[in-house]
């Protein structure tokens, strides 16, 4: 998804985030949804340079969500091409 369908899904996303940080019920659905998207990715993923598959998880999580944010709001000083060569680095050839 790019362009005006990634900007919305973005602020969508925030948006859940916020929402979930002042409603506790909330904040633990959301926190759920992203524990099962972080397992997905772990079930898949070898212990590597002392970091478990969990712990890599859930750095490429922040790196998907952190570098989606920065892009969206500065696309020329945070280019899209980073993402892939940060996700390279986390996870290498285990997912390609």
């Amino acid at each position: 998804m790019t362009g005006d369908g990634a900007r919305s899904r973005a602020l969508l996303l925030v948006e859940f985030w916020l929402y979930g940080m002042r409603d506790y019920a909330a904040g633990w659905r959301i926190a759920d949804w992203y524990a099962e998207r972080r397992s997905r990715l772990a079930r898949r993923l070898p212990e590597r340079d002392g970091l478990t598959p969990a712990d890599r998880a859930a750095l490429v999580v922040a790196l998907d969500v952190g570098l989606a944010f920065q892009h969206l709001l500065d696309p020329e000083r945070v280019p899209a091409e980073l993402y892939e060569k940060g996700i390279r680095a986390l996870l290498g050839g285990v997912l390609s």
